[in-house]
Parts: structure tokens; sequence; C-alpha cells
């Protein structure tokens, strides 16, 4: 089992990667961090992974129903997906996103989800279905996206 940042980055399939970094991040800097705080890096990885997550349980109904500490209005989110080049599930966000006036969520959680179910009842809306068609690529894309920005992240190592 890799251990050290180089096993991982080295060694690791992409799957194992990412959930390893997103862990390891988790534990730098603990759950529920404020995401505008992190490095790039921290922040693309926590956001797609996280939000990976909580969609493929759930859709974007899961994620509104919640809230991201620093992206109140999921743009960078959004952008994350962007960034690792997955267009379509950024387009799915652009989509989920439409249910909200100038496609801005409310920052109260229940007013936000509200909003949302009137505009996309139920579950498995057309911005879920859209998402969970890319979802079996995100991995390979976010490992890819992390892998080639080749920085040291010394403090996401494990301590010896």
């Amino acid at each position: 089992m890799a251990d050290t940042l180089a096993d991982l980055f080295d060694h690791c399939g992409d799957t194992d990667f990412c959930d390893r970094v997103f862990v390891r991040i988790c534990e730098v800097h603990g759950n529920g961090a404020d995401v505008s705080r992190l490095t790039e890096e921290e922040r693309t990885v926590s956001l797609v992974w996280g939000s990976l997550g909580v969609i493929g349980n759930g859709g974007f109904r899961y994620l509104f129903e919640g809230s991201v500490r620093g992206d109140p209005n999921y743009a960078l989110t959004r952008r994350a997906f962007e960034a690792i080049g997955c267009p379509e599930a950024a387009e799915a966000f652009r989509e989920a996103l439409s249910a909200f006036p100038d496609c801005v969520p409310p920052v109260n959680q229940a007013k936000r989800e509200r909003a949302y179910l009137h505009h996309f009842p139920g579950m498995g809306t057309s911005p879920d279905r859209a998402f969970y068609a890319a979802q079996d690529d995100i991995p390979k894309r976010l490992a890819n996206w992390l892998r080639s920005r080749n920085r040291p992240h010394p403090h996401l190592a494990k301590p010896e």
C-alpha cells in the first residue's frame, strides 16, 4: 500500500489515488475546510472528489441539501470540473444551477433546496443523468490533472 506522496503519484490506480489524496487533504485541513483557502490542487481535488461522492449518492438534490464552505454558490465546484477537463460534468452543474435566479443558489439551505426541487422535481433529473454519464471518467481526469501539476505537496505527506 502506498504511503508516501511519490508512491501515491506513481503506484496507485486513478480511483485509489484520488481517494487517498482527498482523505489526506481532509486529515491535514479537517473535514469541511474552507475550500477557498486551500491550494488550487487541494481545492480541485476536494471539490471534485467530494461532489462526485455526494452527487453519485443522490444527485444534485443531495448536493444542494448541504453546503460547501468557501463555495456558497458552487461556482468553484463547477470550475473545478472544467479545470480537470470534464466539460460534461461542468455542463451538468450549469444545468443544475439554472434552477436558481441568475444561476446563483440561495445561501439558505432550505430556500436552495426548495428552489431546486421546484425546478427539478424528483430524483434522476436531467442534470443528474448528465453528471452520471460523465462520472466514470472523472477519476481518470482528476488523477491525470493532479499528476500533470507535478508539484510537491510536502504538507500532505504522512509523518514518518
